[in-house]
Order: C-alpha cells, then sequence, then structure tokens
C-alpha cells in the first residue's frame, strides 16, 4: 500500500507574493492542516514493529520455493508440487479427489466417495469390498 498526501498550502508560492501582502504570511492554521492531513495519511501504513496485513496475496504467476522443501499447514490446493519429497507427516488423512488414504489404527484403508474400497493391515493382509482380479487388465 501507498502513502497518499495531498499538500493543501503552497508554502513555496508564497515566496513569489509581494512583501506586505498579507497571504505571504505562514499562519498557525495552515500548519495544523498540513500536520494533521501528513498525520492521517501515515496513519494507514503499517508499523515497522509488528505489522499487521490483511486481505489475500496473489502468486499467480510467480515461482514460489519451500524452504527445505516442506509445506506447512495441512492442504495444498489447485497447484502442482513437482520433484517435492514430504517427510515427517502428521496428517491421516490424504485427499486425492474422490480417493482418501487414510490411516485406521496403523492399518492403510483407501476410500473412494465416501465408502471404505480396500485395505492394507499391518499384518499385511488385504481385504478388498468387492472381488479381487490378480493379474488381469483394469
Amino acid at each position: 500500500m501507498s502513502i497518499t498526501y495531498t499538500i493543501t498550502t503552497n508554502f513555496g508560492s508564497k515566496d513569489s507574493l509581494p512583501t506586505g501582502d498579507s497571504n505571504k504570511i505562514i499562519k498557525g492554521a495552515e500548519f495544523t492542516t498540513e500536520f494533521n492531513a501528513i498525520k492521517s495519511a501515515f496513519a494507514l501504513a503499517a508499523p515497522v514493529a509488528n505489522p499487521t496485513f490483511t486481505g489475500t496475496v496473489d502468486v499467480s504467476g510467480a515461482t514460489l520455493t519451500l524452504a527445505d522443501n516442506q509445506i506447512s499447514g495441512d492442504k495444498v490446493e489447485g497447484g502442482t508440487i513437482a520433484a517435492t519429497t514430504i517427510t515427517d507427516l502428521t496428517t491421516t488423512t490424504v485427499n486425492i479427489g474422490d480417493w482418501d488414504i487414510k490411516l485406521d489404527g496403523s492399518d492403510l484403508v483407501f476410500n473412494y466417495s465416501g465408502t471404505d474400497v480396500f485395505k492394507i493391515t499391518t499384518a499385511g493382509a488385504t481385504i478388498a469390498l468387492d472381488d479381487v482380479t490378480a493379474f488381469g487388465t483394469p
């Protein structure tokens, strides 16, 4: 945000007025008006110490670099992350379109549109909602 200040009294123009012209005199009220306008303009600026910013930051068309290939928070929406390694994932559900892959205790469950369709247990058992075709083509 830029600070906008509009001068209300042109003090420099008073220099060209003839001596004795009452408009050549700088009045206290003129200074007060200018200083109040400056104060109001700067009141809209963020303070240097602990500034607070509002609104949305638009980084469309920009390159976003993640420090140490990490993502903070629980979501990345509407974009692509390429050549990134995600370690120490703390969420228990990953959403990929209509699919959710989630932890159920220590078991891994694949859910499609709200229905659990496949499960891999820690013992290595696989459990499917429907028939399983081995060595077939999808």
